[in-house]
């Protein structure tokens, strides 16, 4: 959808794409309706297909929209926002009118969407039908934007804080609608990017040029054993009078295509994070302090639970016997899951490990090892059977225990523990060096 800049140069909106293809020929207004019918939202190419401008149309009935209809009939916007709550998705022809008075017939694309402030929104899509008609697919490329092809569609106050999407993106991020609304993106997304995307959604929210097409590398906190590529456009959002402007955006994962910007973002993440523990691990020779500064700088981007034990050894030249139960004392711990997470972590201080227990395998090998929170990891390796069940039920779903090894003795050990399955965790990247 082009608009006017000074000096005749043309910019494009979000559903531009390159010449060629079905969007080059179908420009497409978007605009939303609040649950009075008033116009609510007023997005990219909504000007050039009606003649408004935002100021003169918002928080103004959607029916200045369209033509009237015959006598006795429904009013064709109470019709459209009906449907599109009613039926969820809506699509269909109906006469809309020009600010200049002119009618023409005009297709229309309506779907609700849940927002974080009580009633939905009806979100339109709307296309002049003879520029549809010009081409062959017709409405083919509407339809499986909403109903097939993976695309997000997502809406963003100024600070960034998600006040509409679509259970497409909902899919994407690994987390449903409910769990997004009133967040920031950040607390959605691990980014490893010192902040760019952050500040390119900043300067489009603040009414900057649209970004179109970017590419963008990002691990869901919804999947944190998964790092994706997306394609994402993002476009400034008019509001209504008063309020604050945001961000409207579509999203595409694109991971598949684009393999190596997610090794680049995982090498940035381990990189990241090796120079966060080095600045945040050490700052003192208390162990006590410097257990806890490992715990923190472990989370969340490595872990989501920690704890550090040192071992209750009977003296300094004692032996580690495999057929003897093991004590240890806990001197740090910490974690970003909810109850009874937090509990299982630091509601003991002593700890005994029975022979057999995945503590035992990892002082018989000397090297890190990691385990899935299973019963038989359970049974193995947690004697209270109350303690079993906080284990069960905390969300922890792997773990991996690594030696702490000062003068060639265990003195210690670290155990890190994620929600998000053993992929992140596995065995062989627990090897000492790797």
């Amino acid at each position: 959808m082009p608009s006017a800049r000074p000096g005749g140069e043309e910019t494009h909106g979000p559903f531009w794409s390159e010449p060629g293809t079905l969007l080059e020929h179908v420009p497409v207004a978007v605009f939303g309706l609040d649950d009075g019918d008033l116009v609510c939202y007023w997005g990219p190419g909504a000007r050039d297909l009606f003649g408004y401008d935002a100021t003169a149309v918002l928080s103004k009935p959607g029916a200045v929209l369209f033509a009237d209809g015959p006598p006795g009939a429904p009013d064709p916007c109470s019709r459209l926002t009906e449907r599109g709550r009613s039926q969820g998705y809506w699509r269909g022809r109906l006469p809309a009118r020009h600010r200049d008075r002119t009618v023409f017939d005009c297709g229309f694309r309506a779907f609700s969407v849940t927002g974080s402030g009580g009633p939905s929104v009806v979100m339109v899509l709307a296309s002049r039908s003879d520029e549809l008609d010009r081409v062959k697919t017709n409405l083919a490329f509407l339809d499986a934007l909403f109903e097939t092809c993976p695309i997000g569609l997502v809406m963003l106050d100024q600070d960034l804080r998600y006040v509409h999407l679509n259970q497409a993106l909902a899919d994407m991020d690994g987390l449903p609608i409910e769990d997004h609304l009133g967040r920031r993106m950040d607390e959605i997304m691990i980014m490893s990017d010192g902040g760019e995307y952050q500040r390119m959604l900043r300067g489009v929210a603040l009414g900057g040029a649209p970004v179109v097409g970017t590419l963008v590398g990002m691990r869901p906190r919804g999947h944190p054993d998964r790092d994706q590529v997306r394609s994402v456009s993002f476009f400034p959002l008019s509001q209504a009078v008063g309020s604050r402007p945001g961000v409207g955006g579509l999203m595409l994962d694109v991971t598949d295509r684009e393999q190596a910007i997610l090794e680049a973002t995982a090498s940035r993440r381990r990189l990241a994070l090796l120079d966060g523990a080095s600045t945040r691990i050490g700052t003192t020779l208390d162990v006590n302090v410097t257990a806890q500064e490992l715990v923190d700088a472990s989370m969340p981007d490595f872990c989501d639970g920690a704890v550090v034990e040192v071992v209750e050894w009977m003296d300094e030249v004692e032996d580690f016997d495999p057929a003897r139960p093991l004590f240890t004392r806990r001197i740090a711990s910490g974690t970003i899951l909810p109850p009874p997470a937090t509990e299982l972590v630091s509601g003991v201080e002593t700890v005994r490990y029975p022979p057999g227990s995945v503590i035992h395998d990892m002082l018989r090998t000397g090297r890190a090892i990691s385990a899935v929170v299973d019963e038989e990891f359970l049974a193995r390796t947690v004697l209270i059977e109350s303690r079993a069940q906080l284990f069960a039920e905390s969300g922890l779903a792997c773990v991996l225990v690594a030696p702490l090894i000062a003068r060639g003795t265990v003195q210690g050990i670290a155990m890190f523990g994620r929600s998000g399955g053993p992929a992140g965790l596995h065995p062989g990247r627990c090897q000492p060096g790797r």
